[in-house]
């Protein structure tokens, strides 16, 4: 099996439902404040943007792409999800 399959095939186990956390569960997922954080994608047969976005956008949250270890998109995301948060502590 090439790497790319390989990436495919572990893809479920890599995807983190919301849903299932026990901090989260029974929320509305439509007013929590949450970004898509899609990280490593520095590394070689990442799986493409457009595919990911289609498979894990629940609504239209932001997306951004990141590469931890240089610090790529990680400040952009905390920025996104502060103003999310602000606005909806003003909003009551």
């Amino acid at each position: 099996m090439n790497l790319q399959l390989k990436c495919k095939a572990r893809f479920h186990y890599n995807v983190f439902d919301p849903q299932s956390a026990p901090e989260v569960k029974g929320a509305n997922l439509a007013e929590l404040p949450y970004v898509l954080h899609l990280n490593k994608r520095d590394l070689i047969n990442v799986t493409p943007i457009d595919e990911l976005s289609q498979e894990l956008l629940k609504k239209r949250e932001p997306v951004f792409e990141a590469v931890a270890t240089n610090g790529t998109g990680v400040f952009d995301t905390l920025k996104v999800v502060a103003k999310q948060v602000l606005t909806g502590v003003r909003k009551g």
